[in-house]
């Protein structure tokens, strides 16, 4: 089954061709061609999800343009408060300053990801788009649903557009404040605590996260960071302390990691470990930094039933 997608500019120069086989969907780049040996069909998921993202820059080049504009500029006033009352870190940040934010940023952990090399513009404007029109991207599946989706989203472009720059300002803020931090402490018998933060901080942190994390979990990443930088404060006070809970901690953390680098090194995406992951995020806040909160009850304990329920 082949449908096509027509988005013409007044000039008529754009045309979007869709393919679509046993109810699969895969996007081809304007222009290219249809045939035997010469089309390019992307599989269902991320690239389907890309793929939708380039049709959605193609019908909006103006709006396009606007926010590329305003992501030049600093996050709107409006969230500023807030954001600084939380970590100290105002969400004010120009598209240069959180460019050097993130230079120091590390590959990713993930074989062949498609993010790694791409401008954090381009990563941010990705994700507004994720999250002003492809909330349901599975769903999007002919012309009708993609131009629902284009009406639906078009209305509060402005208003994610600004939700998300001051998340990221956020947590590009305190990452480099945090980095900044571990590198300057040389005690060598803080090394344990030192490497076990700079390894938590480069797995959260990385190019290409905006686009390898779901938004549902970058939503709690000023949580993460603020409980790290607190963890970083107590150390001088009780290094024997912090060294306690990272052997508490390891109990599960090492079984996870050694899946998970596995699973990294395949390119894939295991959802019971990513489950697994976020819960261990939370059992950090629970050891080293407990005036943050957790987002659910976590303890050593609940982690390893819920590691047996998943049949990991």
């Amino acid at each position: 089954m082949f449908f096509r997608i027509g988005r013409h500019d007044t000039a008529g120069e754009h045309k979007i061709v869709a393919l679509v086989q046993n109810r699969r969907p895969a996007f081809i780049e304007p222009h290219q061609k249809i045939g035997h040996g010469e089309n390019r069909i992307a599989p269902v998921g991320l690239r389907h999800r890309a793929g939708l993202r380039r049709l959605v820059l193609l019908a909006m080049p103006a709006e396009i343009r606007e926010l590329r504009r305003r992501l030049q500029q600093p996050a709107s006033p409006v969230g500023r408060a807030s954001a600084r009352q939380e970590s100290g870190i105002a969400p004010d940040a120009t598209l240069k300053m959180l460019r050097l934010q993130y230079a120091k940023a590390p590959s990713p952990p993930l074989k062949n990801a498609p993010a790694a090399h791409r401008d954090l513009e381009d990563e941010l404007i990705a994700l507004v788009i994720d999250r002003a029109f492809l909330d349901e991207a599975d769903e999007i599946r002919d012309e009708m649903a993609f131009d629902a989706a284009l009406r639906a989203g078009r209305p509060r472009l402005h208003a994610v557009s600004q939700e998300v720059h001051e998340l990221v300002s956020n947590i590009l803020g305190q990452y480099q404040a945090i980095r900044k931090r571990l590198s300057g402490l040389t005690q060598i018998n803080w090394l344990a605590s030192t490497q076990d933060m700079q390894g938590q901080l480069d797995r959260l942190v990385f190019r290409g996260f905006l686009q390898a994390v779901p938004w549902e979990r970058l939503r709690h990443y000023p949580r993460y960071l603020r409980a790290l930088a607190l963890r970083l404060e107590k150390l001088p006070l009780d290094p024997g302390r912090d060294q306690r809970w990272i052997r508490e901690l390891q109990q599960v953390q090492e079984a996870w990691r050694e899946r998970w680098q596995v699973a990294c090194e395949k390119g894939v995406v295991d959802e019971r470990l990513e489950e697994i992951r976020w819960l261990i995020e939370e059992l950090r806040i629970s050891l080293f930094a407990q005036e943050v909160k957790t987002a659910v009850p976590v303890s050593v304990k609940r982690i390893r039933k819920r590691w047996n329920e998943l049949g990991l």
